[in-house]
């Protein structure tokens, strides 16, 4: 009777150790994806992500973010070059890519811009960046 107690509050004691070292991961990774943002990107998209008039198009609220979740590591990485729409209004500015960053800098950016603007707790790890990555080979540089 004591060991089975003893089992169960040691499997409680595992499971509330790996929330909270989760937890941890998940705020290193918000942490250093919110200064690589500032660093790179807050410039045209602004800190609160609500970009910049009707030249460089918002990420809060995106339309085009939900939409092409699954492509921002290639737009990130390689930039774009042809008009999008977002949310209803047409944008033409060329985006850079950010080629110099690691696919460790793109996780972590990844993981602060869908937690901050889709709600997400979910870390992008450097293999999902990897795997993301191969549709992008094909796609040339602005």
């Amino acid at each position: 009777m004591y060991r089975r107690i003893n089992l169960i509050i040691l499997l409680l004691l595992l499971v509330l150790g790996s929330c909270d070292e989760q937890e941890l991961r998940f705020e290193k990774s918000y942490s250093n994806g919110e200064q690589i943002y500032q660093q790179n990107c807050a410039q045209c998209h602004q800190a609160d992500g609500k970009g910049l008039g009707q030249l460089y198009p918002p990420i809060e609220g995106s339309d085009y973010l939900k939409l092409h979740n699954s492509e921002l590591v290639c737009i990130i990485y390689k930039g774009l070059n042809s008009r999008i729409d977002v949310n209803g209004i047409s944008y033409q500015q060329q985006m850079p890519g950010n080629a110099s960053l690691s696919n460790a800098e793109l996780a972590a950016l990844l993981t602060y811009v869908r937690s901050r603007w889709l709600l997400s707790k979910e870390i992008c790890k450097e293999e999902d960046v990897s795997g993301a990555m191969i549709p992008c080979k094909g796609i040339d540089t602005p």
